[in-house]
């Protein structure tokens, strides 16, 4: 998987968990019955799934970058928004624009 490559085949779903999830950008669990975000992926020779809250993406709309998954605490940083490695200021961003936002979903 090459950096902000695209990949061949790409599905992306936002379900509703039926077991527990962890995001991959703040580490938070996804609980049953909660929406959020899902991509599954195929670079090169290798398949990537992603699963994702509905704060962490809340960020990234508000980031409106290209990067790659795992690395939205970096990337927040960059734009300023939160202090480099700050993962408690990210998930308090995230709850931030979803409550500003409604319901934080960009479907």
């Amino acid at each position: 998987m090459g950096d902000l490559d695209q990949p061949k085949v790409c599905t992306a779903t936002v379900p509703v968990a039926r077991i527990e999830h962890k995001c991959c950008e703040c580490g938070r669990t996804i609980s049953p019955g909660t929406q959020y975000y899902h991509l599954k992926a195929l670079w090169d020779d290798s398949w990537g799934t992603f699963k994702w809250c509905n704060q962490c993406d809340a960020v990234m709309g508000a980031i409106d970058h290209e990067f790659e998954f795992g690395r939205l605490v970096e990337y927040a940083a960059d734009a300023e928004m939160i202090d480099e490695e700050s993962l408690q200021e990210l998930q308090e961003l995230g709850d931030r624009l979803v409550q500003e936002d409604g319901d934080g979903r960009r479907i």
